[in-house]
C-alpha cells in the first residue's frame, strides 16, 4: 500500500471557500494540504468574476465607441481580440502567484491534481506531473465547483461549439453568434464575445422568457436584449447541429411549429452546470 501523509485537514478545491478554510486553518499552525486540480485560487480569479470583467468592460468600450457618431463623436474603432486576451492573461497571472503567494505564507500546502476518495479521510490524488499521492487528513473540507453540461444534440460534439469558459479565450470577435440557452450564464456571455458587432441568435429550449426571473423582469430583460441587435428565439425544440463554429454553424430547431434553422458564425452552448465528481 502508498505512503499516506497525514495532515490535521484536507482540502480538496482551491476555490473562494476552499482557500479561505486552508489559509485560516494553515495561519493558526495546523497542516493544511490543498488539492488542485488546476485553477489554483478557483473560478473567480482565472475564468469567471474577474476575467469576464475585463472583457465586459472591454465590450462596454467597444459599444460606446461603435455608437460615439451619433453623439458627434468620430471614433475610429477596432476590437483586437489579442490584445483584450493579453490584458486578461496578465491579470490572471498576477491573481494566481497572489494565491501561491498566499498559501505559502500560510505554511499551506498546495497538491496539483485531482483527488478521489478512496477511504474514509482518505484521498488518492493522480498528480498532473505523473504519480499518485495518498493523503489523509482528521478533517477533510470539499470545494469541488462544476463543470459545464453539454446537452446530448446530434453534431453538436462534432460541432466543437464553446461554453462560457472557453468564450474567454476566443482570439477573434464572432462575426455572428449563436447562444444556446437563455439563463444568466448566457446573457453575461453575450457581452464578453460579441459587443458592438452583427446581430446574435440566443435561444432558449423551453419555456417562453429569456431568463428564469420573474415575467416583467424577463420581458425588460428582453427588451434590453432586443435593442441591442440580439434576436431571442423561445420555446425552440433544438433537433441537431450542423456545420463547425468558428466557421460556419446551424442550429436545426422546431419553433412555433415549423422546422427552421438558425445559421451562424459561433456557437456558445450555455446550458447548466453540474457538481464536479469526487470519487
Amino acid at each position: 500500500m502508498a505512503a499516506i501523509d497525514t495532515y490535521d485537514a484536507v482540502v480538496l478545491g482551491s476555490g473562494e471557500a476552499g482557500k479561505s478554510i486552508a489559509w485560516h486553518l494553515g495561519g493558526s499552525g495546523q497542516r493544511v494540504a490543498v488539492v488542485e486540480q488546476r485553477y489554483v485560487g478557483g473560478s473567480c480569479p482565472n475564468i469567471a468574476c474577474l476575467p469576464s470583467k475585463n472583457f465586459v468592460h472591454a465590450a462596454s468600450i467597444a459599444h460606446i465607441v461603435s455608437a460615439s457618431e451619433a453623439l458627434g463623436t468620430r471614433v475610429a474603432g477596432k476590437v483586437s481580440m489579442r490584445q483584450i486576451q493579453a490584458r486578461k492573461r496578465t491579470m490572471v497571472e498576477g491573481l494566481v502567484q497572489t494565491h501561491l503567494n498566499r498559501f505559502a505564507a500560510s505554511n499551506c500546502e498546495l497538491v496539483m491534481g485531482r483527488g478521489r476518495f478512496i477511504a474514509e479521510r482518505t484521498i488518492e490524488v493522480a498528480l498532473n506531473g505523473g504519480g499518485t499521492r495518498t493523503l489523509r487528513g482528521d478533517q477533510v473540507f470539499l470545494d469541488v465547483g462544476a463543470f459545464a453540461s453539454v446537452p446530448a444534440l446530434p453534431g453538436l460534439a462534432e460541432a466543437r461549439s464553446t461554453h462560457a469558459c472557453r468564450a474567454l479565450d476566443l482570439n477573434t470577435v464572432p462575426e455572428h453568434l449563436l447562444i444556446l440557452g437563455a439563463a444568466t450564464l448566457a446573457l453575461s456571455s453575450r457581452r464578453r464575445c460579441a459587443a458592438g458587432q452583427q446581430p446574435r441568435h440566443c435561444l432558449r429550449a423551453r419555456g417562453a422568457a429569456p431568463t428564469r426571473e420573474d415575467s416583467d423582469i424577463a420581458e425588460a430583460i428582453r427588451h434590453l436584449l432586443e435593442d441591442e441587435g440580439i434576436a431571442i428565439i423561445t420555446s425552440a425544440q433544438v433537433g441537431r447541429v450542423s456545420g463547425r463554429s468558428g466557421d460556419r454553424v446551424a442550429l436545426h430547431a422546431m419553433i412555433g411549429g415549423t422546422q427552421k434553422i438558425v445559421e451562424g458564425s459561433h456557437l456558445l452552448v450555455a446550458s447548466a452546470r453540474h457538481r464536479t465528481p469526487t470519487g
